[in-house]
Formats: C-alpha cells, structure tokens, sequence
C-alpha cells in the first residue's frame, strides 16, 4: 500500500511539474560504452513511473497468486484435517462398542492428515488385537512407533499391555524391563509389570516391586497387604517345592515383624515347614499365634503337629476363652481329643461343633470316633455327610 501512494505521489509531480518544465526540458544521458542513451528529463520522468507501475503490478499479482494457492491448500488441508477428526471420533466409537473391525479400518483411515496419527495406529492396533490379527496388530504398532513423536513411553505401555493381554508373556518382560530402564518412575509400568508377575507366578520378583507400587499410590492399602500375603504364600509355596527348610527360615527371618504376626503369612510359613518335616522349629510360632489369634488356618496346622497330643489339648482349650462358640475352633479340639484317644471329649467338642457350623473335616472326624467307638453305622453316616459337604 506504501508503494502505490509512493507512485501516486510521482505521478502527481509529474503531472504538476510537467507543464511548468516544458519549457525547460533538459534531458537525460545514458552511456554504455560506445553506446549512447538521450531523452528529456520528462520523457525519462514517465518511463521511471511507467516502471515502477509495472514493479509493483507484477510485485502484487504474485503475492495475489501465492495467497490463493496458499488458500487453497489451506482449505484441502482443512478438509483432509476434518475427515481425519471424524474418522477418528467415528473409530474410538467403534472401539467403545466392540465393533473391532469397523473401529480398525475408521482409525486407520483417520490416520491420514491427523494432528497426533499415534492415537489413530495404538486403537487400530487395539481392534487388530481383538480380532486375533497378531501380525497386523505389530504392524500398527511399529507406525505408531514411527509416528510416536514426543509421545514414545504411551506407545511402549500400550504394546505392553497388549502383549500380556494376548499371552505373549516373555515379550512383554522385554518391553516393560525397557520402559523401566528409560522411565523407572513410570506408575503405569509398575502396574504391568504387576499383572505381569502375577501370572507368571514371579513371587520373588513381585515381592521387590511392592515398594514401587506403593509409591505408585495406583492400589489401595488393603489391596496391597491382600497382594502382599498372596506373594509371601506364593514364595513360601516355591521355597517348599525344593524342600528347602533352610530357604524358609531364612525368609521367614527376613520378614518384618508386622508380617510375621500376620496369621496368613504365619500360616503359609508353618505349613511349608511342616511338609519339608521341621515340626520342632514351628511348633512354637505356631502356638504364639494362636495365642494372639484364634485363626482357621493356623487351627487346621495344629492338627498336624507331631507333638503329644495330651499337650497340644491342653494348650488348645486356653483358646476356648472367648471362643465357645468358634466352630472351628471346638473342631479342632475334637481332632485333637481323638488323636489323645478322649473319645467322649471328641464327641461332644465334634457335634457341638457341627451344630454351630456344617464341616466335612468335623464329620469326617466325628466318622472316626464313631468307628473307634464301635458304632458303624453312625460313623457310615457321618462319612457319607462329609461326601455331600464336598459337593
């Protein structure tokens, strides 16, 4: 706009002047050489306006030519940005609704000209996965990867968690041992690997990964401690596999007091001792416990203690404090006055027992002292009771 008033202004001198010089031409020389260029100062006047005219004609059908071409692939792009969105919107429908392969071909249609294509190649990758298509799956996966951007740790967790997801248990521990080295504050990685470990039955390696996943803040308190006692039981189990009293000692040790009272963990621990044959170095934990607490689990092990009888029923009715009424409890003490030859004491403990609570274990029991009391067809009735307990 500047330059066309500029022109305007020459143009207007021109016209001023022209007149008032007509009388005065004077002239203009050029020289080039042997080559020579005259005109008069008006004639020279014109053709310098005539020029800068035709500059700034040319100067401005340009920019009017690149502004439309701008314009107009402004527009396509536009129109190609907004199929994208709908495509896209229209894919993360399908995938909500299970329509898996509609939802694969919309977003990978939505794919093309979109702001982040990693969103559209991830859900693709989804609906693939719930068609069973693995290979096509792994192919959206790798153009997400190529298309990831600022975004690299959501496209490793999603093929993660597709992985575990589809079984593929060995490559998701690859995956997530690399996200953890690149992002080992990853929360979400740390709750992959957890369902990871889970199935995989990795006890020792879930019981590391505790701490991470209470930092994590991802899992309530009691579902920690709930998973907590799952992996001890678990490690405890493994260690027994290998007979290995040593081995469980020596965890048990390991274990901070909190979890050493807890009747579950307790439990897990006597249990594996007693079938690697170490009675003598559990019977005493498992009296202490039961002392603090009358716990099911730990009133089952009693029962197998190799220890004289006489002294365990003896131990045992110090729980019936407060606990008269505990079927279990009295089911305990009526094996134990069997195993002590108390046959009348047993009786009584057993049907009590099962007045408060039906038990295949207190039938099966009160079967045997019927038999050793020389009454089969009572002791035929309460082994038959305990078969139909079971179903």
């Amino acid at each position: 706009m500047s330059k066309l008033i500029i022109l305007i202004v020459i143009a207007a001198a021109g016209l001023i002047l022209g007149p008032g010089l007509a009388g005065n031409k004077g002239y203009v020389l050029f020289a080039l050489g042997h080559t020579t260029i005259e005109m008069t100062a008006v004639t020279f006047s014109l053709l310098l306006t005539v020029a800068l005219l035709s500059i700034w004609l040319i100067e401005w059908l340009l920019k009017r030519t690149i502004n439309a071409t701008r314009q107009a692939r402004e527009l396509i792009s536009g129109r190609r940005r907004r199929q994208s969105r709908q495509f896209t919107r229209s894919g993360l429908l399908a995938l909500m609704s299970g329509e898996w392969a509609n939802a694969e071909k919309l977003m990978t249609k939505g794919a093309k000209g979109a702001a982040l294509p990693v969103i559209n190649y991830l859900g693709a990758a989804e609906a693939a996965q719930a068609q069973n298509l693995v290979e096509r799956r792994d192919e959206y996966l790798k153009l997400a990867h190529r298309k990831q951007g600022n975004n690299p740790l959501a496209v490793a967790l999603t093929q993660a968690r597709l992985q575990i997801q589809q079984g593929q248990k060995e490559q998701a521990l690859a995956t997530l041992s690399s996200i953890q080295r690149e992002y080992p504050d990853s929360p979400h990685a740390v709750m992959l690997l957890k369902e990871l470990y889970l199935q995989l039955e990795d006890w020792a390696n879930l019981l590391d990964l505790l701490t991470p996943l209470r930092q994590s803040k991802r899992m309530p308190s009691a579902e920690l401690d709930a998973l907590e006692r799952q992996a001890q039981q678990g490690y405890f189990a493994q260690l027994g596999s290998h007979q290995s009293g040593q081995g469980l000692q020596e965890h048990w040790q390991s274990l901070s007091r909190k979890l050493r009272h807890d009747p579950t963990i307790t439990a897990s621990y006597v249990s594996q001792m007693l079938r690697c044959g170490e009675d003598d170095e559990v019977q005493s934990i498992l009296i202490k416990a039961l002392r603090k607490q009358v716990d099911g689990a730990l009133l089952d092990l009693v029962v197998k203690l190799k220890a004289e009888p006489e002294a365990l029923l003896l131990e045992a009715k110090h729980w019936l404090k407060g606990q008269t009424e505990n079927p279990h409890l009295l089911a305990t003490l009526g094996q134990l006055s069997l195993k002590a030859k108390r046959l009348e004491d047993a009786k009584t403990y057993l049907e009590k027992s099962l007045r408060l609570a039906p038990s295949t274990t207190a039938h099966v029991a009160l079967a045997e002292v019927h038999a050793a009391s020389n009454n089969p067809d009572q002791a035929l009735k309460h082994y038959r009771q305990s078969s139909l307990d079971l179903t």
